[in-house]
């Protein structure tokens, strides 16, 4: 996936997450202060599926590691799968400010006021 796409699609979870934080406090409390600290899910849904996938597949080595007695190595299998299975499911969330650059914040900001 291209950069360019990657960053319509944190653009587009900002403004989406932006709008659910206005319908739950309203719009009077929310400034741009506000806005930059909404955090956002920075990892698409395609590779949270593809890292799902891959934790399976770690589960997957684990128990053949286990059956086949390898348990040490069957064990750090499923330590892994596990944790790439928490990231699929929950995903990485980062900061609007940490994401974006305080011109594209100010952008962002000022669609969210016009639309």
């Amino acid at each position: 996936m291209s950069a360019e796409s990657h960053k319509k699609y944190l653009e587009r979870c900002s403004l989406r997450e932006a709008q659910k934080a206005i319908d739950r406090r309203g719009a009077e409390g929310f400034d741009k202060a506000a806005f930059s600290s909404l955090r956002i899910q920075t990892l698409e849904v395609w590779k949270r599926l593809m890292v799902g996938l891959v934790g399976l597949g770690f589960g997957g080595g684990a128990w053949y590691a286990m059956e086949h007695g390898y348990a040490g190595f069957g064990l750090f299998l499923g330590i892994c799968g596990f944790f790439l299975l928490l990231v699929a499911i929950f995903g990485l969330t980062r900061a609007m400010d940490a994401v974006f650059s305080d011109p594209v914040i100010d952008r962002l900001f000022e669609l969210l006021l016009k639309g």
